[in-house]
């Protein structure tokens, strides 16, 4: 019984400190400019009543570690890294396994220097948020998933 008590103890820890992740998150958001809605809500949603992270969190943190993998001695330029870890941090890639994420990173990245240098990478690098730039990393992200998940 006492692993019982044990489990439930973990559960009700791991609720509490996803409450207050989530209401931290959503407090940050609000005083952020553009606000991060959608980040406060995949807070909220990893974890569900029972206390245990939900599948899909987990799916995202994986392949965000994936993402962020990188050679050593050559790390990927600014623009590059933001571009990326956009599209792993707002679930952009939910559609793929585990196995395509460094296929859609290499393809993603071949994409956005061939095509988007002046208007996302040097932009991003700069600093620049502009939400323009995030909707063609979003349409050139969508456009890969779906080739890939073919």
């Amino acid at each position: 019984m006492a692993n019982v008590e044990e489990s439930d103890a973990t559960a009700d820890d791991t609720l509490k400190v996803a409450v207050v992740v989530a209401q931290s998150t959503e407090d940050a958001s609000e005083e952020a400019e553009g606000s991060n809605e959608l980040e406060a809500t995949f807070a909220a949603a990893a974890v569900n009543k029972d206390g245990k992270v939900t599948a899909m969190a987990l799916d995202k943190g994986r392949k965000n570690n994936i993402l962020l993998k990188q050679p050593q001695y050559q790390p990927l330029p600014v623009g590059e890294q933001v571009a990326l870890l956009y599209c792993g941090t707002r679930g952009l890639l939910k559609d793929l396994n585990l196995d395509q994420v460094e296929d859609f990173q290499m393809t993603f990245l071949q994409k956005m220097r061939a095509f988007h240098v002046d208007d996302v990478l040097d932009p991003l690098s700069a600093g620049n948020t502009d939400p323009e730039i995030f909707a063609i990393i979003e349409k050139e992200c969508a456009s890969i998933v779906k080739g890939l998940t073919i």
